[in-house]
C-alpha cells in the first residue's frame, strides 16, 4: 500500500510538473507572438496614425500593381499633402499637429475600401493606392468625401481646426507602368495644384484651405 501511495504521489508531482511546463511554454509562445507582432507593427506601421508606413507601402503597392497587371485593370495612386499645416504647429504646438494627422488618417481609412492602401509617407504627406477603379465616378466621390470630412475639422482647446488637402492623382497604365513613375507623376500633379492652382484634365484635388476659428462651433 505504501508503494502504491508513493507512486500516486509521484504521479501527481509529475503531472503537476508537466502541467507547469505546458503553461510555461504557452506563456512563452504568447509573449513571443506578442513581441513578433509588435516588431511587425513597428516595421510596417506609422507610429502616430497606425497607417502603413513608407516601407510597407512599397511592398503592398507592388503587390497591387501586379494584380492590376494580371487583371488588366486600372489603378490610381493619390499623393496627398495638407495645406498650410505648419501654421497649426506654430500656433498650437506639435500636439495639435499630431491630432490633425491622426484625424486625417482616420478619415482616409473610413472613406477607402479594405482592399485599398493608405499610407503616411512622413510629415503631412499621405499616399493612397486604389485598385480596380472604373469610370463610374468612384474616385471623384472619394475626393468629395475627403473634402467634406476634412471641412468638418476637429475641436482642439476650444478652437475648431479645419484642414484641407491638395491631392495629385496618377492612373495606371495611363500615367505610368511602375509604382515609382506613378508616385512621381502624382507628386508632380499635387505640387502643381498646391503652388500654381492649375488643374489639368488628369488632375483631381480637394479644394479649400486651412482655417482656424476663434471658438469651436
Amino acid at each position: 500500500m505504501r508503494v502504491v501511495g508513493a507512486l500516486a504521489v509521484l504521479a501527481s508531482l509529475v503531472a503537476a510538473m508537466l502541467f507547469w511546463a505546458y503553461c510555461s511554454v504557452r506563456r512563452e509562445n504568447r509573449l513571443r507572438l506578442a513581441a513578433e507582432a509588435e516588431i511587425r507593427q513597428l516595421a510596417f506601421k506609422d507610429a502616430l496614425t497606425g497607417l502603413d508606413n513608407r516601407h510597407h507601402f512599397f511592398i503592398l503597392a507592388q503587390q497591387a500593381l501586379k494584380m492590376a497587371q494580371r487583371k488588366r485593370a486600372k489603378l490610381a495612386v493619390l499623393y496627398l499633402d495638407l495645406n498650410e499645416f505648419k501654421p497649426i504647429n506654430d500656433r498650437f504646438g506639435h500636439q495639435a499637429g499630431d491630432e490633425i494627422l491622426k484625424h486625417v488618417g482616420s478619415v482616409l481609412q473610413k472613406i477607402t475600401r479594405q482592399s485599398d492602401i493608405v499610407a503616411r509617407f512622413g510629415g503631412d504627406e499621405f499616399v493612397l493606392v486604389l485598385d480596380n477603379i472604373g469610370n463610374d465616378g468612384g474616385l471623384a466621390r472619394l475626393l468629395a468625401q475627403l473634402d467634406e470630412a476634412l471641412e468638418r475639422g476637429i475641436d482642439y482647446q476650444k478652437s475648431r481646426l479645419r484642414v484641407s488637402a491638395s491631392v495629385g492623382v496618377a492612373i495606371y497604365p495611363n500615367d505610368g507602368l511602375d509604382i515609382d513613375t506613378l508616385l512621381e507623376r502624382a507628386d508632380s500633379h499635387m505640387y502643381r495644384i498646391k503652388f500654381d492652382g492649375k488643374m489639368a484634365n488628369e488632375q483631381l484635388f480637394v479644394r479649400g484651405s486651412l482655417v482656424q476659428d476663434g471658438q469651436s462651433d
